[in-house]
């Protein structure tokens, strides 16, 4: 049976940003999710602040 999984914007944040300390750890523990993610538009909309500053898609 496949688990839901709740994502906060800190996996997602990590997930995408390369100089975070906790990148390989999300970035992981992402791509072995086999279940469904389940957020809301509240952490996406904090994913896009936390990540605005970076440049052009990259760090």
């Amino acid at each position: 049976m496949e688990k839901t999984v709740i994502v906060d914007s800190g996996v997602i944040v990590a997930a995408l940003l390369q100089r975070d300390r906790h990148h390989a750890w999300a970035k992981t523990h992402l791509e072995r999710m086999t279940g469904s993610g389940l957020t809301c538009e509240a952490v996406l909309s904090e994913c896009f602040y936390l990540l605005e500053k970076v440049f052009d898609g990259r760090e």
